[in-house]
C-alpha cells in the first residue's frame, strides 16, 4: 500500500518521515507500514478501522512479570476471521499503542485492499496528519534551536 504526498524541501530534512523521504525531487511514495511503523500515535487510525470493521472487541491490560512492562492483548473477531496482537511498552497507553500497531499491521497484511488508502478516505486522512504532525513537530523543534 503506498500513497503520494507532495513534500517541500525543508520538510525532507525533518524528522524520521523526512528521513525517509531524502530524495531528489518533490513527490514520494510512503508506504502505509512505513506510517505505522514510524508513527508515535497510531491509536485513531486504530479507531478509525475498529469502525470501519465492527469487530467484537476483547482487549486486556497487564504487567509482564519478568521485565515490569505494561502490557496490552487485543482481539478481534469479525464474519469468521480472529486476530490476537499484544503489544508491551513502559506505559499502559504506549502498551495499547503497540498492540494496535501490531494488529493494524497484521490487517495491512491480510486486508489490504481494505486499508488501502486510496481506496479508505479515513484512513489515507490519518495518514496524512500523521506525516504532517511528524514533519511540522520536527521543523518547530529545529526553528527553537540556534544555528
Amino acid at each position: 500500500l503506498h500513497a503520494s504526498f507532495v513534500v517541500s524541501r525543508a520538510m525532507m530534512n525533518a524528522g524520521r518521515f523526512g528521513r525517509l523521504l531524502q530524495l531528489s525531487g518533490v513527490r514520494h511514495q510512503v508506504s502505509f507500514a512505513t506510517v505505522l511503523q514510524q508513527s508515535e500515535n497510531v491509536l485513531p487510525c486504530y479507531n478509525i478501522v475498529q469502525n470501519q470493521i465492527r469487530p467484537e472487541v476483547q482487549e486486556t491490560p497487564g504487567r509482564c512479570e519478568e521485565t515490569s512492562a505494561f502490557t496490552h492483548s487485543i482481539k478481534w473477531s469479525w464474519n469468521g476471521k480472529e486476530v490476537v496482537e499484544e503489544g508491551k511498552h513502559r506505559s499502559k497507553r504506549g502498551a495499547k499503542n503497540e498492540a494496535a500497531r501490531s494488529l493494524l499491521t497484521h490487517l495491512a497484511g491480510d486486508e489490504a485492499e481494505m486499508l488501502d488508502p486510496r481506496h479508505n478516505g479515513a484512513v489515507a486522512q490519518w495518514l496524512i496528519a500523521s506525516i504532517t504532525e511528524e514533519l511540522e513537530a520536527t521543523l518547530e523543534v529545529k526553528e527553537d534551536k540556534p544555528e
